[in-house]
């Protein structure tokens, strides 16, 4: 079919795979396994490799890669972020943040680095491995925050308890501050030999543009 004959142009293929749950939804993990074997099934001249950017089930991709002889690489990303993916419409509206004693650890990686992960991964990863994709920022979820409203000079979110500020935000967004973790990124610059455009969130908002008022 059509799928297929442009399929057997390619020997390398990238695919985002969000996370499980996005707010009441459920993600459909039978339908990102049905499209891996039709790709898995076409017939290539070389190797086929598949770059899996996301957060789920790492086991059961590394399996569906031993039975279909597919060299799997999985890349965990967290806080993926852009000069259009930033939170300046929650800054505009004052949305609270974690006081500093009940903040959590974030982990940011910009999309064009991740965007160049992918594609090294294809090539240098091996077979089952799975990276941490993320930047060398050691930061807070309201340092962060605190970052880009400097940046496009607008006032810094307010700061609350975990107690209180469960009152002012949706279940979804609370769910981000439910989690606090430091990835190590050291397998990553090893192993695909990466040299991030963008180490550090800094650098990242250094580069966007100033939206026009």
């Amino acid at each position: 079919d059509r799928i297929g004959e442009e399929l057997r142009r390619v020997g390398h293929v990238d695919a985002a795979v969000p996370g499980q749950h996005l707010g009441h939804q459920r993600v459909d993990l039978g339908l990102v396994a049905d499209v891996a074997m039709h790709v898995a099934r076409a017939q290539f001249g070389g190797e086929l490799a598949a770059a899996l950017v996301g957060h789920v089930g790492d086991d059961h991709l590394r399996a569906f890669g031993r039975r279909n002889q597919v060299r799997v690489a999985l890349l965990r990303a967290p806080g993926i972020y852009a000069a259009d993916r930033l939170p300046l419409e929650r800054l505009r509206r004052g949305d609270p943040v974690l006081a500093a004693d009940d903040d959590v650890h974030t982990n940011h990686i910009h999309a064009e680095d991740l965007a160049r992960i992918a594609c090294l991964a294809l090539f240098r990863a091996g077979p089952g491995r799975a990276y941490n994709a993320s930047d060398d920022s050691g930061l807070r979820m309201g340092e962060y925050f605190d970052a880009v409203a400097e940046r496009f000079g607008l006032a810094r979110p307010p700061r609350m308890a975990r107690a209180e500020i469960v009152h002012h935000l949706s279940p979804l967004t609370l769910s981000f501050m439910s989690e606090s973790r430091r990835l190590d990124n050291r397998r990553l610059k090893r192993e695909l030999r990466l040299r991030l455009r963008y180490p550090t969130v800094a650098d990242g908002l250094r580069a966007a543009t100033v939206p026009a008022a």
